[in-house]
């Protein structure tokens, strides 16, 4: 099993913090330039964080390479067809100057266009990088999946991501199906066949409760099942990386164990009450998020709100309060 763990793009020897962290375990740390560094409260603001980032990815590649020469680093970048992409690309070309990047992670992926579009883009910026890593994360994505796929297959690409949280906030939906929901499961499956045929592996997205270590095994469990092929999940943090690293070992050492993984945890009460639970999500997120940092953390729950669940949140309690 492959583990990508997403980590903010901080000021430099914060990250390189972070990413020792996480060396005890084989992740791949993927540096994001794009959710981790979104102000939804001021479009502005977030100009200022990417570029800042940008800045401290440099930073870290020219003053930490010993970082890259022994953990799997990555980058995650801005959609290839926005104002972001070009500033990304020329930072990670002055970044792989230093090293090499093991991967480049390409976002909201809507076509086999904008995987040839990365891939020219990283040739012009002479990007060092092993692999590029697109997430299909948009409605128009999803409807492009064959183009998409073709051009992966076409382009040696070994990976593509579901996007299930850019896709549920693209799709207008409150609250966002959960592990514990069947809608779930019927569209990553989809997604692990049709990827699966074409010789393409599956990068799952991340459980956001983070202290749920009973819905995380249930995951895992449940790709075990599904997969035919190797498969990778996504985390948010060396605490949840190490979880998942335990659970995929302890499997692989004693699948029959009397308690093996099973399925995914039921949701929390409040969940039943989407306006109930839109309420708290927009209270916690608006109180306990950082000005640096596009995400936060539930201090009572350990849940990790991103800014797709904040949003969703928000739009769903407008409406009802215009309804």
């Amino acid at each position: 099993m492959r583990i990508l763990q997403f980590t903010a793009m901080q000021v430099p020897e914060t990250t390189a913090r972070l990413v020792r962290l996480t060396g005890r375990t084989p992740a791949t740390i993927v540096l994001d330039l794009e959710d981790s560094l979104w102000d939804v409260t001021d479009e502005s603001h977030t100009a200022a964080l990417r570029t800042a980032g940008r800045a401290s990815l440099v930073t870290l590649a020219g003053t930490h390479p010993e970082l890259f020469a022994r953990q799997q680093i990555g980058v995650r970048i801005n959609r290839i067809s926005g104002p972001d992409a070009a500033p990304d690309l020329e930072a990670l070309g002055r970044a792989s100057r230093f090293d090499e990047l093991d991967c480049v992670v390409a976002t909201k992926v809507e076509s086999g266009a904008h995987i040839r579009e990365n891939l020219a883009g990283l040739r012009h910026h002479s990007v060092a990088y092993r692999s590029l890593i697109p997430i299909v994360e948009t409605r128009a994505g999803m409807a492009n999946l064959d183009d998409i796929t073709d051009a992966a297959r076409d382009a040696g690409i070994g990976w593509l991501v579901y996007g299930h949280f850019d896709y549920a906030l693209d799709s207008g939906w409150w609250p966002f199906p959960e592990p514990s929901d069947p809608p779930y499961w019927e569209r990553a499956e989809a997604l692990i066949r049709r990827w699966e045929r074409d010789g393409l592996g599956y990068i799952h997205p991340p459980y956001f409760r983070t202290r749920d270590r009973a819905g995380m095994a249930g995951i895992l469990a449940r790709l075990a099942r599904t997969c035919t092929r190797e498969f990778g999940i996504l985390t948010v943090g060396p605490r949840q990386t190490e979880m998942v690293d335990r659970l995929s070992r302890r499997a692989d050492e004693a699948p029959e164990a009397p308690d093996r993984m099973d399925e995914p945890a039921e949701r929390a009460p409040e969940a039943a009450d989407p306006a109930a639970l839109a309420r708290h999500v927009v209270e916690t997120f608006l109180a306990t998020r950082r000005p640096d940092a596009g995400f936060a953390l539930d201090p009572v729950s350990g849940d990790f709100i991103s800014p797709h669940v904040y949003l969703a949140a928000r739009d769903y309690l407008r409406r009802v309060s215009d309804a």
